[in-house]
């Protein structure tokens, strides 16, 4: 699978997709894309500052409606 890219990720609307640690690395980086494949996505964290912030950056990169759920 050497070939294999985001480009790859077919469309993802009315799928919802829950992510842990998705306040740095490959976590938010999955999380990013499948947002922006059009999938509702559950960021999941320790730290919610962290989180925060990087709902904020997707939110960005996706033009999309997003929901921090407190505790």
């Amino acid at each position: 699978m050497t070939d294999w890219t985001i480009a790859n990720i077919p469309p993802q609307g009315g799928k919802l997709a829950v992510v842990t640690g998705a306040t740095g690395g490959l976590g938010y980086q999955t999380a990013m894309r499948l947002a922006q494949a059009g999938a509702e996505v559950v960021l999941a964290g320790r730290n919610e500052a962290k989180g925060r912030e990087a709902v904020s950056k997707i939110r960005v990169s996706t033009c999309s409606i997003w929901q921090i759920l407190p505790r």
